[in-house]
């Protein structure tokens, strides 16, 4: 799931704040030299925090997955560290200039994963070889976890304020179409003009019949509206009802069909207007 499908920049928190607040707290309480850490963009991850730093360098650093000692932990999603930075075999040295720039000679990254995505990394670093404590790698690893577990919260209340806010949108359309035609049936009433009542007429039919008011749906055709009226996506109504994702696409197309309704939303509000009662 992406995460720009649910983020309310009014609503949500700053997550660079607290990926700052935890970097201080970690190199606080570990005692680690330099901290310096970065949520993903894109297709990277950009250095945007740095603790315990001597040169602005560290935030030059833009991470892929084939890149550098973060490319290592965000393709495995795990804690990695190396020892003698400088020479050390397993990594590309792509950010060297930065890295050594810091005088760092251990060093230890850390992804924060999401629902199986790497949303970002943490790093601990150390001036002197064979200077890490024992500790830090759990230190680190909790902070990671902690981090991931904090955007998690988070994204699930960006999804379900989009969610509510998708239903009110929807419930109102509904609202709105049906106090339309409601006006349009007045106006013809009113109307001293024959011809132009007789047309109003004619409109108000079309207009009504194409809202399907006595249209048939199957028990699941309703679940699958119910959910979608909610806000939630195909993935999300499968992973509800316990089906596949196409089968929802199956049940959605049908009520489509049956409804005339063009995309999903109208159909919840076609749905609706049919008199059936979506929660």
């Amino acid at each position: 799931m992406s995460l720009d499908a649910y983020t309310n920049p009014v609503l949500r928190p700053s997550d660079y704040e607290y990926v700052r607040a935890r970097s201080v707290q970690l190199r606080r309480t570990a005692g680690v030299p330099v901290v310096f850490a970065g949520l993903r963009d894109g297709p990277s991850v950009p250095v945007t925090v740095s603790v315990g730093h001597r040169t602005a360098a560290l935030k030059t650093i833009r991470v892929t997955p084939n890149r550098g000692l973060g490319g290592l932990s965000w393709r495995s999603r795990e804690l990695m560290i190396v020892r003698g930075y400088s020479a050390a075999p397993e990594i590309t040295h792509d950010f060297d200039d930065q890295i050594l720039g810091e005088g760092i000679t251990d060093l230890l990254a850390a992804p924060f994963v999401v629902d199986g995505d790497v949303r970002g990394l943490l790093y601990a670093g150390y001036r002197g070889q064979g200077c890490v404590e024992a500790n830090v790698v759990e230190h680190l690893v909790r902070h990671a976890d902690s981090i991931a577990a904090e955007l998690r919260v988070r994204d699930e209340v960006d999804r379900r304020v989009s969610a509510l806010s998708a239903r009110e949108q929807s419930m109102a359309d509904a609202d709105s179409s049906v106090r339309w035609l409601t006006q349009l049936r007045t106006i013809a009433a009113d109307s001293a003009d024959p011809r132009t009542r007789h047309k109003l007429e004619i409109f108000i039919r079309s207009a009504a019949g194409s809202s399907t008011p006595h249209v048939e749906l199957t028990h699941r055709q309703l679940q699958v509206l119910s959910l979608v009226a909610l806000g939630c996506s195909n993935k999300e109504v499968a992973v509800r009802l316990g089906v596949r994702a196409e089968t929802v696409k199956t049940y959605l197309r049908a009520a489509m069909v049956r409804l005339g309704a063009r995309t999903r939303h109208e159909a919840v509000i076609k749905a609706r207007q049919a008199g059936h009662a979506l929660r």
